[in-house]
């Protein structure tokens, strides 16, 4: 029973450490993508979400790629619109530092 009342009492100091990435490619892109840590992590497939579990201090980036009429991509932090990223023909973010418990959402879509 002691035991019990001693991991119960330590799970209640427990402080979540990851954060959450959504990535969306809305269409009309030549690339969705995005790296973390330095490393590729793939592309997104055209009109798909992509989510996955950050760790607090990774690091990340996204891109986004239309040769004909350039691309965006609307940053969203916690579900409130942030900014937005636009370039011809290649939009890339800004190099995040996740933080625990956010959500960081990306939407990408062809369009400078």
């Amino acid at each position: 029973m002691g035991h019990l009342l001693s991991s119960a009492i330590k799970m209640q100091g427990v402080v979540p450490t990851t954060a959450t990435i959504n990535i969306s490619n809305d269409g009309d892109l030549n690339t969705c993508g995005w790296y973390k840590n330095g490393v590729s992590q793939g592309t997104v497939p055209n009109l798909t979400t992509v989510s996955a579990t950050l760790n607090a201090g990774d690091t990340f980036y996204v891109y986004a790629s239309n040769v004909d009429f350039g691309a965006t991509i609307d940053y969203i932090l916690n579900g409130a619109y942030n900014s937005t990223f636009t370039g011809d023909p290649i939009a890339q973010t800004s190099t995040f530092t996740a933080a625990a418990n956010n959500t960081y959402t990306f939407s990408c879509y062809g369009g400078a």
